[in-house]
């Protein structure tokens, strides 16, 4: 069966193509274009007829053949938070969180297709008698209007997810031994930050600073077009030795907002998880492919960090470059975690 996954980001359009059978996934084709100007969330004929038309030439661009999909629903859009609630059977754990659901959703319930995870115990909460939950809220106009823009397409829409699951898939799966593991996936108009202990997520939150940011601050720094600085920041980012580092510099002070809220993130995680501690870094989207950015973070973290390669988890062949597959693969990660899911 051939599957195709979809990553739809603020910037750009993400997709892999996929042979699975018997216990295998092998990559066919792999593409990635600049984003459309409809918004998901419009209700207008219209944005979704252009968006449709504008899918339809992607895939036929990058000559996908599969009709079957499964595509990431935009984190911005999306709430998903770890709940805790106390040792009780599924059966009421499934009406408990719709109640707490209500506390912290910024919509009305009624309003969007709540989803949850029950996670595995977790000896830190044993202790407390509690249940770990991972509660996923996606509005009901926003994926009712990606299945419409996808069926116009002419495909099958098989599943929906948010990225941050289908990324946590393509980093763990099939590993046998799995360190504690803070994901940062910095895109365009926000940074997303999950930890994973053993392979769930057990913490994630969304914070509103990206790409954008990075190149704006550029831009207004040394007095460039945005087009300009965003290039700059592909070609020098934060390597110091690189145009006498001005480009870092002007760089830097957003980037450390994003890094000090990641500290904050894993301080906050092992002291309510002690004696846990995160143990590695892993970055994804297209801004953790710039250069000088690995040792950066590890730097001010003082944790290993890595890029995300999510093609280690299915076969690639030998038609492909490697070198433009290790480029590549933070910005692929979630496409190929889509394609992993058991559907």
């Amino acid at each position: 069966m051939n599957i195709l996954g979809i990553d739809i980001g603020t910037n750009l359009i993400k997709a892999v193509e996929v042979k699975k059978e018997k216990g295998s996934t092998q990559l066919l084709k792999y593409s990635y274009s600049s984003a459309f100007n409809e918004p998901l969330l419009s209700e207008l004929s219209i944005d979704t007829d252009n968006f449709a038309k504008k899918l339809r030439e992607f895939i036929s661009y990058s000559s996908f053949s599969s009709e079957n999909v499964i595509a990431s629903l935009p984190e911005s859009h999306v709430f998903t938070r770890v709940i805790e609630l106390p040792k009780i059977s599924k059966k009421e754990i499934e009406k408990a969180v719709f109640w707490e659901a209500e506390k912290y959703l910024p919509i009305s319930i009624e309003d969007v297709n709540l989803n949850f995870q029950i996670l595995p115990s977790d000896t830190t909460l044993d202790k407390e008698e509690k249940t770990e939950v991972l509660l996923i809220a996606a509005p009901k106009a926003l994926v009712n209007n990606f299945v419409k823009i996808l069926e116009k397409t002419g495909l099958i829409p098989l599943a929906l997810e948010p990225e941050s699951m289908a990324i946590a898939r393509s980093i763990c799966y099939n590993e046998e031994s799995f360190p504690e593991t803070l994901i940062i996936n910095i895109g365009s108009e926000s940074t997303t930050i999950s930890i994973l202990v053993n392979k769930y997520i057990r913490f994630t939150r969304n914070i509103s600073t990206g790409g954008t940011t990075l190149i704006r601050a550029i831009s207004q720094d040394i007095g460039l077009e945005m087009d300009q600085a965003e290039e700059y920041m592909k070609s020098y980012g934060l390597d110091e030795s690189k145009m006498d580092g001005k480009i870092s510099s002007s760089m830097e002070p957003v980037f450390n907002v994003i890094l000090n809220e990641v500290r904050k993130s894993i301080a906050y995680f092992e002291t309510k998880k002690s004696p846990s501690r995160v143990k590695r870094v892993v970055l994804c989207g297209g801004i953790s492919t710039i250069p000088g950015i690995l040792i950066y973070v590890a730097q001010y973290l003082n944790v290993e960090v890595q890029k995300a390669n999510p093609w280690l988890k299915i076969t690639v062949g030998d038609k492909y470059s490697k070198k433009e597959l290790d480029e590549l693969g933070p910005m692929f990660a979630a496409s190929v975690g889509l394609v992993l899911k058991e559907v």
